[in-house]
């Protein structure tokens, strides 16, 4: 028998409960189930790649490791996966940059600059195709003609 002072926490009673140690081992078994799947899938991975490529790389002294840059591909992938984890950092922070005052005025004035910005570059863009779709058609009749010199030609008419 349990003293009258004992407290259950988080479930009740144990004598009182409807549930039996049977049904309690099901669903235990259940969730391992569920835990297998998962770690199948891959979704809960213990050992990461990144360990990996940390233990290769711990033996090596700063100068042997600078000359990994020395290999396109191997720079590359690096800029690839700096850029992956800039992105997913930006992700995990975005909110509380934005709750912050400081943060919240920074990105307004941003938002209105790209705004600003985005009509001037759109409309610089669409001149720059006008006047490259004016090329074209006059260089049918005038096929020896450069694109710089119709530049030249057309900015001092």
């Amino acid at each position: 028998m349990y003293p009258v002072n004992q407290v259950f926490l988080g479930n009740s009673d144990p004598l009182l409960s409807q549930s039996d140690i049977t049904s309690q081992m099901q669903i235990l078994k259940q969730y391992e189930a569920q835990l297998a799947q998962l770690q199948k899938k891959g979704t809960l991975q213990t050992d990461l790649i990144w360990d990996d490529i940390d233990k290769e790389m711990s033996s090596l002294t700063e100068s042997q490791k600078a000359r990994f840059f020395e290999d396109q591909e191997y720079s590359e992938i690096t800029a690839s996966l700096q850029q992956m984890v800039q992105v997913e950092l930006l992700n995990l922070v975005k909110a509380k940059i934005e709750s912050n005052s400081e943060g919240k005025d920074l990105l307004q004035r941003q938002l209105k600059l790209v705004k600003k910005l985005k009509n001037k570059i759109v409309e610089e863009t669409d001149n720059e195709m006008a006047i490259f779709k004016k090329f074209r058609e006059f260089s049918k009749d005038n096929p020896g003609l450069t694109y710089e010199e119709f530049i030249k030609q057309w900015r001092s008419t």
